[in-house]
């Protein structure tokens, strides 16, 4: 990016600091073309020195993290086939091991619907949405769980509420 402006100027030419657009604008005298126009801000002479002698060794520098393509990191192969029931379950699993600890015994269905029940809205599940989950017994109960769950009006309150006390808002005026 820094090498070119998309036509025939080139900001830097590694290894060449005359041919450097960046370089003639800082050391220009000319107000048109002079960088920083802001005489306040002028570089002095060891600044514009560091940058040639920065362009006169390639001009290396790397790309900002964020502009880097994401690599894939490969599933750790665990044990414990049966506990793994996903990708991240797995590196869970791996980072377990390598501290020598073990996971936790699965959770009963009545405390996982209370705990994702509790995360996601703050509030308990009601007796009613207990027994349909427990007794729901396909693959898929959980999910349709977090689904119903996300969808109300209470997880986004939950959500908005750190948003809401952060601002400090209220509904009323005064004290009560």
């Amino acid at each position: 990016m820094a090498y070119t402006n998309g036509k025939e100027v080139k900001a830097i030419v590694p290894g060449k600091p005359d041919e450097s657009e960046l370089i003639r604008r800082i050391e220009s005298h000319d107000p048109e073309l002079m960088m920083p126009q802001d005489k306040a801000k002028l570089l002095n002479k060891d600044q514009i020195a560091l940058l040639r002698r920065w362009i006169e060794e390639g001009a290396e520098f790397r790309d900002h993290w964020a502009f880097e393509a994401p690599v894939k990191s490969p599933v750790p192969e665990n044990a414990d086939k049966n506990w793994a029931k996903n990708a991240v379950d797995s590196f869970v699993l791996a980072k377990l091991a390598k501290k020598g600890l073990e996971p936790n015994e699965e959770a009963t269905r009545p405390r996982l619907i209370r705990r994702v029940t509790l995360d996601l809205t703050g509030l308990l599940p009601t007796p009613e949405e207990v027994k349909a989950f427990v007794e729901d017994e396909t693959d898929t109960a959980y999910a349709k769980v977090v689904d119903r769950l996300l969808a109300s009006t209470a997880y986004g309150e939950q959500r908005a509420r750190y948003w809401l006390d952060y601002s400090r808002y209220v509904t009323r005026t005064g004290f009560t």
